[in-house]
Protein backbone atom coordinates (compact mmCIF):
# COMPACT_ATOMS: atom_id res chain seq x y z
CA UNK A 1 0.00 0.00 0.00
CA UNK A 2 1.77 3.08 -0.87
CA UNK A 3 2.34 5.93 1.71
CA UNK A 4 0.57 8.94 2.23
CA UNK A 5 2.32 12.35 1.48
CA UNK A 6 3.32 13.85 4.90
CA UNK A 7 2.41 17.18 5.65
CA UNK A 8 5.60 19.72 5.96
CA UNK A 9 5.74 22.79 7.44
CA UNK A 10 5.65 25.82 5.06
CA UNK A 11 6.29 28.97 7.20
CA UNK A 12 10.30 29.15 6.62
CA UNK A 13 11.47 30.06 2.52
CA UNK A 14 14.52 30.92 1.25
CA UNK A 15 14.48 33.41 -2.05
CA UNK A 16 16.92 33.92 -4.61
CA UNK A 17 17.12 36.66 -7.02
CA UNK A 18 17.71 39.62 -7.99
CA UNK A 19 17.40 43.19 -6.13
CA UNK A 20 18.25 46.70 -6.51
CA UNK A 21 21.29 46.35 -3.40
CA UNK A 22 21.93 44.38 -0.71
CA UNK A 23 24.59 41.14 0.25
CA UNK A 24 25.15 38.76 -2.31
CA UNK A 25 26.68 35.10 -1.20
CA UNK A 26 24.82 35.79 2.34
CA UNK A 27 20.97 34.49 3.18
CA UNK A 28 19.42 37.38 5.08
CA UNK A 29 17.14 36.14 7.35
CA UNK A 30 13.85 38.16 7.33
CA UNK A 31 10.99 38.07 10.28
CA UNK A 32 8.55 40.50 8.34
CA UNK A 33 7.94 42.10 5.22
CA UNK A 34 9.14 45.53 6.10
CA UNK A 35 12.39 43.85 6.82
CA UNK A 36 12.99 43.80 2.77
CA UNK A 37 13.63 47.08 1.83
CA UNK A 38 16.18 48.24 4.43
CA UNK A 39 18.21 45.26 3.05
CA UNK A 40 17.50 44.99 -0.66
CA UNK A 41 16.47 48.24 -1.86
CA UNK A 42 12.52 47.86 -1.69
CA UNK A 43 10.23 47.02 -4.50
CA UNK A 44 11.34 47.31 -8.15
CA UNK A 45 9.08 46.66 -11.61
CA UNK A 46 11.41 44.50 -13.30
CA UNK A 47 12.93 42.63 -10.18
CA UNK A 48 10.47 40.01 -8.29
CA UNK A 49 12.07 39.05 -5.47
CA UNK A 50 10.71 41.70 -2.85
CA UNK A 51 7.23 41.17 -4.53
CA UNK A 52 7.37 37.76 -3.41
CA UNK A 53 8.82 37.73 -0.36
CA UNK A 54 5.48 40.28 0.41
CA UNK A 55 3.17 37.60 -0.59
CA UNK A 56 4.44 34.89 1.31
CA UNK A 57 4.66 36.63 4.63
CA UNK A 58 1.32 38.06 3.43
CA UNK A 59 0.26 34.53 3.44
CA UNK A 60 1.34 33.69 6.78
CA UNK A 61 4.97 33.33 6.65
CA UNK A 62 6.93 33.62 9.40
CA UNK A 63 10.59 33.49 8.16
CA UNK A 64 12.09 34.12 5.32
CA UNK A 65 16.05 33.57 3.94
CA UNK A 66 16.91 36.12 0.93
CA UNK A 67 19.83 35.68 -1.44
CA UNK A 68 20.67 38.36 -3.57
CA UNK A 69 22.17 37.09 -6.94
CA UNK A 70 24.19 39.27 -10.01
CA UNK A 71 23.42 37.20 -12.38
CA UNK A 72 26.77 38.50 -14.85
CA UNK A 73 28.86 37.01 -12.25
CA UNK A 74 27.52 33.98 -10.24
CA UNK A 75 24.06 32.97 -11.37
CA UNK A 76 21.27 31.88 -9.56
CA UNK A 77 22.50 28.60 -8.91
CA UNK A 78 26.11 29.87 -8.14
CA UNK A 79 28.85 27.46 -6.52
CA UNK A 80 29.25 25.13 -3.63
CA UNK A 81 33.04 26.54 -3.54
CA UNK A 82 32.41 29.88 -2.53
CA UNK A 83 28.77 29.94 -0.96
CA UNK A 84 27.09 31.39 -4.06
CA UNK A 85 23.55 31.40 -5.55
CA UNK A 86 21.63 29.33 -3.79
CA UNK A 87 24.28 27.69 -1.98
CA UNK A 88 24.20 30.60 0.33
CA UNK A 89 21.35 28.50 1.76
CA UNK A 90 24.09 25.60 3.09
CA UNK A 91 24.34 27.66 6.13
CA UNK A 92 20.70 27.37 6.61
CA UNK A 93 19.81 24.81 8.80
CA UNK A 94 15.66 25.06 7.86
CA UNK A 95 13.72 26.37 4.84
CA UNK A 96 10.49 24.27 3.50
CA UNK A 97 9.96 26.52 0.24
CA UNK A 98 12.67 27.59 -2.22
CA UNK A 99 11.21 30.44 -4.31
CA UNK A 100 12.95 31.68 -7.37
CA UNK A 101 11.10 34.44 -8.93
CA UNK A 102 12.80 36.17 -11.64
CA UNK A 103 11.95 35.56 -15.34
CA UNK A 104 15.85 35.36 -16.13
CA UNK A 105 15.27 31.95 -14.01
CA UNK A 106 15.91 29.39 -17.18
CA UNK A 107 15.74 25.92 -17.77
CA UNK A 108 19.12 24.90 -16.33
CA UNK A 109 18.41 26.86 -13.25
CA UNK A 110 15.26 25.04 -12.36
CA UNK A 111 16.82 21.97 -13.05
CA UNK A 112 19.57 22.64 -10.13
CA UNK A 113 17.61 24.45 -8.09
CA UNK A 114 15.62 21.08 -7.91
CA UNK A 115 18.28 18.72 -7.16
CA UNK A 116 19.15 21.02 -4.50
CA UNK A 117 15.82 21.23 -3.14
CA UNK A 118 15.82 17.58 -2.91
CA UNK A 119 19.09 17.34 -1.16
CA UNK A 120 17.27 20.08 1.18
CA UNK A 121 13.63 18.19 1.30
CA UNK A 122 12.36 21.68 0.43
CA UNK A 123 9.81 22.29 -2.44
CA UNK A 124 10.36 24.52 -5.66
CA UNK A 125 8.79 27.24 -6.77
CA UNK A 126 9.74 29.17 -10.08
CA UNK A 127 7.29 32.02 -10.58
CA UNK A 128 8.16 33.69 -13.74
Amino acid sequence: MPRPIEAVGTTTAGFVGLAPQGPVKHAVRLSQASDFAPAFGGFHSTMLLGHAVQHFFDNGGKEAYVVRVDPDADGFIGSEADGSGIHAFDNVDLFNILVMPDSEVDVSHRSAAIEYCERRRAVMINDA
